[in-house]
């Protein structure tokens, strides 16, 4: 189970980058990631939905990191700095109607469907030198009840507001900006933070936080220079409970679970079954760091051009990993000489009650990233490729509550096949944690006392030494260990796709493979226009192979889903 933890921090961008290979990637380019972008998701590789494409599509006048043709955004800046004003107010959205039933393979019958009402409005102004963008999105599900003033404060998915001027375009508001040229994969996209509360089932920007920015784009010569000023933390969403809580999450209920346990098995100090349940509450014992103050700034930097058939850009950022790290702090000085009195003892008939005073802390550690991204044309190949090396506090690789210094990659291909109108899309991501050595030799649980792990290792209820963190204040929770040994991820995705009767008709196959634990992800689906202005899709998505990789945990969900989609 610490396996998982290190590849759920350390390797988000990884599940993305999953996510949206089973998406389209022509105006729908293709996203997924962890906690650097994104990849497998339901639209394949056809490019003709709007992931990427829904913020170009929208706005005005697109950026480069809005385009979804990335080989066409560089290097031609005619007219920049100007604006169509012929309709300066202009009106779009659409409306979703999903079904989704999640498989119960033991009683069928029994399965559970949810269905989710979704509406979408894109509103925009052009003026002669500047431009108003928003996008306001109302959900409502089986499940949920409407709450209108909750849906006032959620319902804004993007607002911002652009002003041209003759050496630079400056953007102020909530925005989503896409950087690198993976097909709806990446790992250099660090900007704006991810929602896995539906893991990476949805459109990678369907899925990706706005972000309150500052951003100046900037023309030098045949290159673009961007720059991004983000005041405050925008983290990942990761779900606590539900059937898309990561396995991570199950390690720390353990650990909350064994607090517990520790306190009504040595309970001699009077604590009542109302403390001992006041103290479990995990709201008391989860805390969540709190980035919203001027010193928790992020900044972004990229510099974009063309050199003969190649698309290039360099990026540096420095932020934050956007997932959580725990560290966990259950254990007092005083606790822990009664608690080394109490092991040496055999532990007796009154040992006194663990700490009540500890916390199990979300924090998100700063870094730098350094990347490199490219897109070409070889003959029929369209290629692209990202390179970024995430540069942390634990430069040595010792610190067991820091994550290591990794490097992330992605390389990639579409190509159109010589049958029907068949596209074949491939993308490959991966991360390699360095200095792993480091993590091993910390083991599971670093620095602990010599006698409370003798005192736990000899107890038959107390024999799990990730217990050790509850009691020792001296013990620290190596959350990257892996017992397998296992400091890699790699995934390969693909997707072929197809359309008939004038592309009305799109069938598409996508699969994700984790290459270390085996386990896939696959997603046959069919869209189909019913009419010029709406659309139907049905899917299948399977989850299977080993329970501990990142697909195969979840191998009890696979699902079937139906949308209707009008847009205007």
């Amino acid at each position: 189970m610490r396996g998982k933890m290190v590849r759920c921090i350390t390797c988000i961008h990884l599940l993305v980058a999953v996510a949206l290979f089973a998406q389209d990637t022509t105006d729908d380019p293709f996203a997924d990631g962890f906690g650097t972008g994104d990849g497998f998701g339901d639209g394949g590789f056809s490019i003709e939905d709007d992931a990427a494409g829904d913020t170009s599509e929208t706005a005005p006048s697109a950026t480069p990191e809005e385009d979804a043709t990335y080989g066409d955004s560089f290097g031609d800046f005619s007219s920049f700095g100007t604006a169509d004003a012929a309709a300066p107010l202009s009106l779009g959205g659409r409306l979703d109607f999903t079904g989704r039933a999640v498989a119960d393979h033991d009683e069928p019958e029994k399965t559970p469907i949810d269905l989710t009402a979704g509406v979408r409005l894109d509103l925009s102004y052009t003026a002669a030198q500047s431009e108003f963008f928003t996008r306001l999105e109302f959900t409502q599900g089986t499940d949920a009840t409407l709450d209108l003033t909750e849906l006032a404060e959620n319902s804004i998915d993007e607002s911002y507001a652009s002003f041209f001027y003759d050496r630079f375009t400056f953007r102020v508001g909530y925005m989503k900006t896409v950087w690198g040229t993976g097909d709806q994969i990446h790992v250099v996209d660090l900007l704006n933070s991810n929602d896995y509360t539906d893991f990476i089932n949805p459109d990678y920007l369907d899925r990706r936080s706005a972000t309150g920015m500052f951003k100046f784009d900037v023309p030098v010569g045949r290159a673009q220079l961007e720059f991004a000023y983000v005041p405050v933390l925008n983290p990942d969403t990761v779900p606590e409970t539900g059937i898309w809580a990561p396995s991570e999450i199950d390690i720390l209920n353990g650990l909350v679970d064994g607090y517990v346990d520790g306190l009504r098995y040595f309970n001699t100090s009077g604590l009542t079954s109302q403390d001992i349940a006041r103290y479990s509450d995990p709201e008391r014992l989860l805390v969540f760091e709190d980035a919203q103050q001027l010193e928790d700034a992020q900044i972004g930097a990229r510099l974009t051009t063309t050199a003969g058939r190649f698309d290039l850009g360099a990026i540096y950022y420095w932020g934050y990993l956007k997932t959580p790290v725990p560290i966990i702090r259950l254990a007092d000085e005083f606790n822990a000489n009664a608690y080394v009195s109490a092991l040496a003892g055999g532990l007796g008939p009154d040992p006194p009650a663990p700490a009540m005073d500890g916390t199990i802390r979300f924090v998100y550690p700063r870094m730098h990233a350094f990347g490199l991204e490219s897109a070409a044309v070889f003959g029929p190949f369209n290629t692209r490729a990202e390179f970024a090396y995430y540069l942390t506090e634990d430069i040595e690789g010792d610190d067991p509550e820091m994550p290591n210094n990794s490097l992330n990659y992605l390389l990639g291909f579409d190509v159109d096949l010589p049958i029907s109108s068949l596209n074949l899309n491939v993308q490959a991501i991966g991360t390699t944690i360095l200095a792993s050595n480091k993590i091993d030799d910390a083991g599971p649980i670093a620095n602990p006392t010599p006698e409370i792990a003798a005192g736990f290792a000899a107890s038959s209820k107390l024999s799990d030494l990730s217990y050790l963190v509850i009691a020792d204040p001296s013990a620290r929770y190596n959350y990257e260990y892996n017992e397998d040994g296992i400091y890699t991820e790699h995934i390969i995705s693909a997707a072929l796709t197809d359309g008939f009767r004038n592309d009305r008709i799109r069938p598409e196959l996508a699969a994700s493979f984790g290459v270390e634990y085996q386990d896939w992800r696959i997603r046959p689906a069919l869209e189909w226009d019913l009419l010029d202005d709406a659309v139907a899709e049905i899917s299948y998505t399977i989850y299977a192979g080993d329970e501990d990789g990142r697909f195969g945990y979840f191998d009890e969900n696979d699902f079937i889903e139906l949308t209707f989609t009008y847009s205007f």
